[in-house]
């Protein structure tokens, strides 16, 4: 997987929304590896981006990740059974910071 596209700031990102979730205490820091947490990152990038309506085409071009990811994530959101609509508006405050 391509991971060079997520930046530092990004994965910052992430960090901070770990650090700030009310059910995980631990830092980010503690919990992950860099490497985790850019594979983490790239997760909720996509989940942002099929969520904001964007095609597979789309995000393949924009994360550099292959179909076959962006279905194995979607397939995964779709059993989680989340509010999509309170999650991308998580992610969308998440993203914008950064």
């Amino acid at each position: 997987m391509n991971t060079t596209k997520i930046t530092k700031k990004q994965s910052s990102g992430f960090t901070l929304f770990l650090t700030k979730a009310k059910n995980m205490p631990l830092t980010s820091k503690a919990l992950f590896r860099d490497d985790e947490k850019l594979i983490y990152t790239r997760r909720l990038q996509i989940i942002y981006m099929i969520l904001s309506g964007y095609s597979y085409p789309a995000i393949e071009k924009k994360l550099g990740c292959s179909r076959n990811t962006i279905s194995q994530v979607k397939k995964t959101l779709s059993a989680k059974r989340v509010d999509n609509k309170k999650l991308l508006s998580e992610l969308s405050t998440l993203f914008k910071k950064f």
